[in-house]
């Protein structure tokens, strides 16, 4: 019982690789964007799509099967209509709804949702928690992979060093201190 239930979890684990090597390539999808509204009204708009150079994240649980958080956004395959990421989040955007500034004032908030770079073009729906915790969607936007449009350029280069590794990194914990805050002056402080 115990080799056959072994057994399992190595074929659901190498099948779980095999749909992340069919859809998508080890860099990450950065979709920047505007989450603007007040107290009762909320709307999204594109700043930036950008794709960075390592994929950090999970490579087998890609779907959200848990759908936590406020806003939930999903990437469908355009091609075939297949569900190929999903996560629920949180942002600062839903709390200050909750604000008295809220009640008379529009504002916005700079996000972003990540994602394993798609191998194909991709359509991403961003859902929003109606007030009964039903999700509805309240915006979609199609990413062409191959559009000059998208920004593979890094902005900020910091000095970097390892002080520890533990091997692949996907499969041990990355910790990452950012010098926050910190100007380019000031790194010898930091």
């Amino acid at each position: 019982m115990k080799t056959f239930l072994l057994l399992i979890s190595v074929l659901t684990v190498l099948s779980s690789r095999a749909a992340f090597d069919d859809w998508f390539f080890p860099t990450t999808l950065r979709v920047d964007y505007y989450h603007s509204g007040d107290a009762s009204s909320e709307s999204y708009s594109i700043d930036e799509v950008l794709q960075e150079p390592f994929w950090g994240g999970s490579r087998t649980n890609l779907v959200d099967k848990f759908e936590m958080g406020e806003y939930l956004f999903k990437a469908f395959d355009e091609a075939t209509n297949t569900l190929i990421y999903s996560r629920g989040y949180s942002s600062l955007f839903a709390e200050w709804q909750f604000t008295e500034e809220a009640k008379f004032t529009k504002r916005s908030f700079s996000e972003s949702v990540v994602m394993p770079f798609p191998k194909n073009n991709i359509r991403i729906e961003f859902y929003s928690r109606d007030k009964k915790g039903k999700y509805d969607k309240v915006f979609e936007y199609k990413v062409d992979v191959k559009s000059y449009f998208i920004n593979d350029q890094l902005r900020m280069v910091y000095p970097s060093y390892n002080s520890l590794i533990g091997g692949d990194a996907f499969n041990h914990v990355d910790i990452v201190i950012l010098p926050e805050g910190y100007t380019l002056e000031e790194m010898d402080k930091f």
